[in-house]
C-alpha cells in the first residue's frame, strides 16, 4: 500500500489562495459593507455634508436609497428662487419643503411676481428657519403670511430693497414666537419719498395697472408704531431694522403742533402700563433710519429695551416727536451708539430725558436737530463719556451752549477734603481740560461764533478730528477774540503798515510771541489728526502768522482740509512733512511752479492731493503727476 504524501505549507497556501478576480471582489464587498455601516449613521452624514458642494450632494443622493435619506435634507437645506427658471423648484415644495431651512427669494426680472409664482402651490410643509426676500416691487402681506404660516421656528426674517408694502408686516411677523431678527429695508426711491405719507384708504396698484384684491390686510399699513405688539409676541428679538418706511397720514389739525401737550392722566396711564410690560432682555440693536415713529412708541421702546447697544433714529427729513416720556428709573447702561439726526423733540425736555437715561453713550449724532443750549448743558452733565459728537446744522446752539457742554469735569467720589483743596488750587492755576471728546463736527451752525470754536480748541485736549465750516462768522473761528480782523479795526493805515513791517522783519520774534505754548496754543496740538477748516476769506497778516504758528504745533496732523481767498500754501510751512492727505478748497491765487516745487520739497509723505486752483494738464499739474506715490483728485 503506497504511503500518503501530504503537501507542504507553501503548497497549501497557493492551493487555498483565491484568484486576483476573487480577491478584488471580496475587497469590494468588504468596502461596500463598511460604507453601508458608515453612511447608515445620520450623525456622520451630517458631519460630511458641509464639506460637499451642491453638485456633489446631487450625485450623492443618487447612489442608494439610504444615502438619499441621509443627504437629501442637506441638498435642500438652502434654496434660492431668483427668476422664472426656478418654477420647477417651486413645484417640488409640497414634497421636499420640510427639508428647507433657508429660503432666498430674489426678484431679478421686472415681471417676476411672487403672487403668481406661488399660485396653487401647497406651502404647508415648509419648516423654514430663515427667510430672505430681495428686490420685491410689491410685498403683499397675505403672500408673506402664507410663506411663514407653517414655519413657527423661523428666527430670521429679512426683506431688502422693497418697493411697496401691502399689509401690516409687523403684525404678520408677530405670529413667529421664535423670531430673533427682523429686517425691512425699502428701496432708495421709497426712502426719498418718506415725507409723502401713505393713506390707508387708497388701494394700491400693481406695475401693470391692475388693482390687488382688497381684504382686511390690504387696508392695514406697516408702521413703526406696531413695534410694541411685535415685542409682546416675540420676546427673543435681538435685532430690529426698519429703514425707509413711509409715515401714515393722520387727520389734519388746525392747531400748531408745537403747542401739543400731554395730559397728566395720560402720563399716569402710561406709567401704569409700563409696569405690566415684559422687558426685552435680548434686544441689542434697533435701526429706524428714515422711519417715522411717535413719541409714545419711542417711550415704550426705551423703557423696555434696557440692553440696547445701538439705537439709530436718524432721519432724512425732519421728524417731529411729541409725547416722549421716560420713567425716572429707566437706564440704558449698554447703549454706546445713539443716532438722532433729523429728530426734533417739541416737548422741550426730550433731549434731557434721553441724555439722563443714556449716560454711557460713546457715539452721539445730533446733526439737523433742534437741540439748544439747555440740551448741550444736559449732554455735558450726564453724558461725560462721549467720544464722537456730531452737531452739524444745529441752528439753536450758541457759544454759551458750547461752554456749558465742555464745562463739566468728570466726577470722582474717592477724594478727601485735602484732595479737594488741592484740586481747587490746581483749577485756579490751570484751566479745565476735556480729555474724553475725540471727534467733533460742528459745521453750519448759524448762531455759533468764533469764540465757541476757540473754546473747543483750547479745552478739548484729546481731540483727534475737528470739522467746522461757518460761512457767516469769517476767520475769527480760528483765532482768539483779541486778534481783530482788517474789516473791524479802525486804525489808520500807518499803524497797519508798522505791524506788517514788524511781522516781516522780525519773524522769529513774532513766532515766539504768537506761538507760545502756554497762552495761545490749542489744547489738542498733540492729538489732532484731522482738521477741516474752510472759507477763511478775510485774514489779516497777524492772523496768518497766528495760524502758521498753530499749525506748526500739530505734531500728529495727517489730514488737512483748508481754504480761503487770502491763504497761500506757505501757511503749511513746518507742517507739510507730516501730512498724508491735503485738500485745498480755495487759495489766494492759482498754483504755479514755485508753489509746486515747495510742495514737493516740504511734503514727502503726501499721498493724496486735491486743489481747486491746480489746473488740470498744466505744467504744475504735470510736475505733481510725475511724483511717485501721489494721487491727484
Amino acid at each position: 500500500m503506497p504511503a500518503l504524501v501530504l503537501p507542504s505549507l507553501d503548497e497549501l497556501e497557493t492551493m487555498v489562495a483565491p484568484t486576483p478576480f476573487l480577491a478584488k471582489k471580496q475587497a469590494n464587498n468588504i468596502n461596500s459593507k463598511l460604507n453601508d455601516i458608515v453612511f447608515a449613521i445620520p450623525e456622520l452624514c451630517d458631519l460630511i455634508a458641509p464639506h460637499l458642494s451642491l453638485h456633489d450632494l446631487a450625485i450623492t443622493v443618487r447612489v442608494s436609497s439610504q444615502w438619499y435619506q441621509n443627504f437629501v435634507r442637506h441638498l435642500w437645506k438652502t434654496v434660492t428662487v431668483a427668476n422664472p427658471a426656478s418654477l420647477p423648484i417651486l413645484a417640488l415644495l409640497p414634497e421636499l419643503g420640510h427639508h428647507i431651512r433657508t429660503l432666498n427669494w430674489a426678484n431679478l426680472t421686472p415681471h417676476w411676481n411672487m403672487r403668481q409664482a406661488l399660485a396653487g402651490i401647497d406651502l404647508s410643509s415648509l419648516a423654514l428657519r430663515r427667510l430672505q426676500i430681495v428686490n420685491c416691487q410689491t410685498l403683499q402681506g397675505p403672500i408673506l403670511e402664507q410663506l411663514i404660516s407653517s414655519s413657527q421656528q423661523l428666527d430670521s426674517l429679512r426683506m431688502h430693497n422693497i418697493g411697496k408694502v401691502q399689509g401690516n408686516i409687523l403684525r404678520i411677523a408677530a405670529t413667529l414666537p421664535q423670531l430673533q431678527q427682523l429686517t425691512l429695508v425699502m428701496d432708495e426711491d421709497t426712502c426719498h419719498k418718506r415725507s409723502q405719507p401713505v393713506t390707508p384708504a387708497e388701494p394700491e396698484q400693481s406695475p401693470g395697472g391692475l388693482e390687488f384684491i382688497e381684504d382686511d390686510t390690504t387696508l392695514e399699513i406697516t408702521s413703526a408704531d406696531s413695534l410694541p405688539e411685535l415685542m409682546d409676541a416675540c420676546p427673543r428679538l435681538h435685532t430690529i431694522e426698519l429703514i425707509g418706511i413711509p409715515s401714515v397720514a393722520l387727520p389734519k389739525d388746525d392747531g400748531d403742533h408745537k403747542e401739543q401737550n400731554v395730559d397728566e392722566e395720560d402720563l399716569l396711564e402710561g406709567k401704569r402700563s409700563l409696569e405690566f410690560l415684559t422687558p426685552m432682555r435680548y434686544l441689542t440693536s434697533i435701526n429706524l433710519h428714515s422711519t417715522a415713529i411717535s413719541g409714545s412708541t419711542l417711550s415704550s421702546l426705551l423703557n423696555r429695551c434696557t440692553r440696547l447697544a445701538k439705537l439709530d433714529l436718524s432721519q432724512t427729513t425732519p421728524l417731529f416727536i411729541t409725547g416722549l416720556h421716560l420713567d425716572a428709573s429707566t437706564t440704558l447702561p449698554d447703549l454706546e451708539t445713539l443716532m438722532l439726526s433729523g429728530c426734533h423733540f417739541l416737548d422741550g425736555h426730550g433731549f434731557k430725558e434721553l441724555f439722563c437715561a443714556t449716560r454711557q453713550v460713546l457715539t452721539l449724532e445730533l446733526s439737523d436737530t433742534n437741540i439748544d443750549n439747555s440740551g448741550l448743558a444736559a449732554l455735558g452733565r450726564y453724558c461725560s463719556k462721549v467720544l464722537d459728537l456730531g452737531l452739524n446744522n444745529c441752528h439753536q446752539i450758541t457759544d454759551q451752549g458750547v461752554r456749558d457742554l465742555l464745562s463739566y469735569p468728570p466726577t470722582n467720589n474717592n477724594n478727601n477734603n485735602n484732595n479737594m483743596a488741592v484740586e481747587t488750587t490746581k483749577e485756579e492755576e490751570e484751566p479745565y481740560r476735556n480729555y474724553t471728546l475725540h471727534t467733533l463736527t460742528i459745521s453750519n451752525c448759524s448762531e455759533l461764533t468764533g469764540q465757541g470754536i476757540q473754546h473747543v480748541l483750547t479745552t478739548c485736549a484729546a481731540l483727534r478730528s475737528l470739522a467746522f465750516q461757518q460761512p457767516e462768522i469769517g476767520p475769527e473761528s480760528m483765532f482768539p477774540h483779541v486778534l481783530q480782523n482788517d474789516d473791524d479795526d479802525d486804525n489808520d493805515e500807518e499803524g497797519a503798515q508798522e505791524n506788517n513791517n514788524t511781522l516781516t522783519t522780525n519773524e522769529e520774534a513774532s513766532t515766539t510771541e504768537y506761538g507760545s505754548t502756554t497762552t495761545d496754543s490749542w489744547a489738542c496740538h498733540k492729538t489732532l489728526e484731522l482738521l477741516q477748516i474752510k472759507r477763511l476769506n478775510t485774514v489779516n497778516p497777524l492772523q496768518r502768522q497766528y495760524l502758521n504758528a498753530r499749525l506748526r504745533e500739530l505734531t500728529q496732523l495727517r489730514v488737512l482740509h483748508i481754504g480761503g481767498r487770502q491763504l497761500e500754501l506757505r501757511v503749511l510751512d513746518g507742517l507739510g512733512h507730516r501730512l498724508e492727505h491735503l485738500y485745498v478748497d480755495q487759495l489766494a491765487r492759482e498754483v504755479d511752479l514755485a508753489d509746486v516745487q515747495w510742495l514737493v520739497d516740504h511734503t514727502p509723505n503726501l499721498t493724496r492731493l486735491w486743489c481747486r486752483q491746480l489746473i488740470r494738464h498744466s505744467e504744475p499739474w504735470k510736475v505733481l503727476r510725475a511724483r511717485k506715490g501721489l494721487k491727484l483728485w
